[in-house]
């Protein structure tokens, strides 16, 4: 071997020894990094599923507010057509005030013939309808007219047409509870059935399908019931009951709490007494009297005083 070959060996040794080095070193760092692939895939997947998880929240926060802003946006729209429909401040406190006169139809002057008794509670119950303005209370025991304190005139019966002529539309009734004395007076007067005012009080039911004529007076707590005709100038006094297709006629008198049933049929001026009781279709003839407490169950002839339970003709009446 030459000195070339001997110098050149130990060298090549060398050289081959290092990468040798460096392999190892390789070969260990290997596992190393081989171990760490599966921790940064699994964080690589958290990242992403977090990421995926804030997204989703993301989404469900603008749904979120876009349901917000359609729920105000309807909100807005709501409150805009209250403000339409809602009255100006001026519209609104007129709503709030009461009508005035000028809106309020006009009261029908009334002219009461009589001032006993019963013409004051006729007085109470037309001014309970509120539909009437006393003008004038007429009496034979009134000498000439009158204006009293309150600015109702007083004057005699006599002088009730030219009442009348004074204020134009008014109506009169003839308040007298007896049953002759109040057609004499409407047969002297001699008006036409226009002119008279039918008085009905609040506090009574008088069916829409029945019949009042003028110059009536229904009285509080009155029952008149469909299909019942209540005559001219007749009374149906406080809880007297009229029931269904009874025929109360002119100038008769049902006093208080009486009652007849139905299809009773009571004659022009019959004067039925303070619970009295008809039973059905039982007729009462013209200006007999059914005393007080009585029970009609059969007809009773005109011009009698019945009495009793049941009722029987007492006396005949001339």
């Amino acid at each position: 071997m030459s000195g070339r070959e001997a110098l050149g060996k130990p060298a090549r040794t060398e050289h081959t020894s290092v990468p040798t080095e460096q392999a190892s070193a390789l070969t260990e760092q290997a596992p190393a990094q081989t171990d760490q692939v599966p921790v940064q895939t699994e964080q690589a997947s958290a990242q992403a599923e977090q990421a995926s998880a804030q997204a989703e929240q993301a989404s469900a926060q603008a749904e979120q507010a876009s349901a917000q802003a359609e729920q105000a946006s309807a909100q807005a729209e709501q409150a805009s057509a209250q403000a339409e429909q809602a009255p100006a401040p001026r519209e609104a406190a007129a709503a709030e005030m009461p009508p005035s006169p000028k809106d309020s139809p006009p009261l029908v002057p009334l002219v009461i013939v009589g001032c006993g008794g019963h013409g004051r509670v006729v007085r109470d119950i037309a001014e309970a309808m509120g539909r009437f303005e006393l003008i004038a209370v007429a009496d034979d025991k009134f000498d000439e007219m009158k204006r009293m304190e309150d600015g109702v005139w007083q004057c005699p019966v006599g002088i009730v047409p030219r009442v009348l002529r004074m204020y134009p539309g008014s109506r009169l009734v003839v308040a007298i509870g007896g049953n002759p004395v109040r057609r004499a007076i409407v047969e002297r007067l001699a008006l036409p059935e226009a002119c008279y005012a039918r008085i009905v009080h609040p506090g009574a039911h008088v069916s829409p399908r029945a019949a009042v004529a003028p110059g009536a007076v229904v009285m509080p707590g009155a029952v008149v019931n469909a299909g019942a005709r209540i005559g001219a100038h007749a009374i149906v006094n406080s809880g007297a009951v009229a029931e269904h297709d009874a025929t109360i006629g002119a100038y008769a008198h049902l006093s208080p709490n009486a009652a007849v049933a139905g299809g009773v049929e009571v004659g022009e001026g019959a004067h039925l007494g303070i619970g009295c009781a008809v039973i059905p279709a039982v007729a009462i003839g013209e200006w007999s009297v059914l005393g007080a407490g009585a029970a009609a169950v059969c007809d009773i002839p005109p011009r009698v005083v019945a009495v009793g339970v049941p009722a029987k003709a007492r006396r005949v009446l001339e």
